[in-house]
């Protein structure tokens, strides 16, 4: 069966394949959501966190070595879990496997008859309850606090913050696809977090071979969860969906400052003499006049870490930021060059 996904056509009568990613981005800001999904644009993308994503498979195997004999696994054990295991069913490799979620039905999906959307994602984990069969959903999540300001001890992991509110969200789309794929499902849910150690440690490599070890603090957050919200932001997806003009953008979207940016600059008088090549030099200039603010931004930020002017309970926000910052100057100086690049390839 043809799949209806990436631009969405309204005309096409196929479920439209939604990712939990996709209704996230939404949240944020509708009107980048309705550029990309509906006018296809491509926003800048970000390095992935391969770390991250060593430590989700590593936990996975943990849980897997217990999942086969459908015992409890110490590490919920020491958390007073011991009347959960974790949970197995034949389709789990399909529920954990993000990229293809709308390859079909058995994979971690539901379709949304209202909208004729097809929601869905690549869940972490679940775990049973042996008395009662109700399932939880679990999410794992990797971090390191406080690796700008190495000699103060970090705090405990918590969910308070602005960035953990979609770490939440999350956790209620997936009850909300396992209640709509026929589960009982508890509405707690919950987080096994990894913190990255460094504090009072001297150094990770071996004295003796070429390997590196770093040890990881575990921690167990429970969270209750109210899924009561998502069948309504389906309803307004669809309608944003459908619409032909572009949405209101959320006040704090950082793309939307850009894209005001990039107007604002376009819009200064160019001079009419030298044609194309003088209007490529004055994009690359303003491009690269942008790397150096961010750069300068950048600069400034690591500075007041240094200092400690901040929150420590901000700390992960901070350390994101930072390389969100670094990450923006590579790809303002990219583009400059590319801009570059093709007028004197064109010349």
């Amino acid at each position: 069966m043809p799949r209806h996904r990436g631009t969405f056509k309204p005309s096409r009568p196929e479920p439209y394949e939604l990712s939990r990613g996709r209704v996230e981005d939404f949240i944020k800001c509708p009107a980048c959501f309705w550029l990309d999904r509906v006018k296809g644009v491509k926003f800048p993308s970000i390095p992935g966190f391969n770390i991250n994503s060593a430590t989700d498979l590593l936990l996975k195997r943990d849980f897997n070595r217990y999942r086969e004999r459908q015992l409890s696994h110490p590490f919920m054990i020491r958390n007073g879990l011991e009347h959960l295991v974790p949970f197995a069913h034949e389709d789990l490799e399909r529920w954990v496997n993000a990229l293809h979620f709308g390859a079909s039905l058995n994979h971690f999906n539901t379709i949304h008859e209202e909208t004729n959307i097809l929601f869905g994602g690549g869940i972490d984990d679940v775990w049973r309850n042996v008395e009662t069969g109700e399932l939880h959903v679990v999410d794992y999540k990797s971090t390191s606090q406080g690796v700008m300001a190495p000699k103060k001890e970090p705090k405990e992991i918590n969910l308070e913050g602005r960035w953990k509110q979609g770490y939440k969200r999350q956790i209620e789309m997936y009850q909300w696809i396992l209640r709509r794929k026929g589960f009982q499902v508890n509405d707690v849910g919950y987080f096994v977090y990894v913190d990255g150690q460094h504090y009072g440690i001297d150094g990770m490599l071996d004295d003796t071979e070429n390997q590196a070890n770093m040890s990881f603090k575990a921690t167990l957050l429970t969270y209750r969860g109210d899924d009561s919200w998502v069948a309504d932001a389906l309803q307004n997806i669809h309608t944003v969906l459908n619409q032909t003009h572009c949405p209101n953008h959320d006040p704090d979207c950082e793309h939307a400052r850009f894209f005001d940016g990039v107007a604002e600059a376009m819009d200064e008088p160019a001079a009419t003499n030298g044609g194309n090549q003088q209007m490529t030099e004055f994009i690359s200039s303003d491009l690269k006049a942008a790397a150096d603010r961010v750069a300068e931004a950048c600069q400034k930020l690591q500075q007041s870490l240094s200092e400690r002017k901040y929150l420590e309970s901000d700390s992960e926000l901070i350390d994101f930021l930072r390389v969100q910052l670094q990450g923006g100057e590579d790809q303002l100086r990219s583009i400059a060059e590319d801009v570059s690049k093709r007028d004197s390839a064109g010349g």
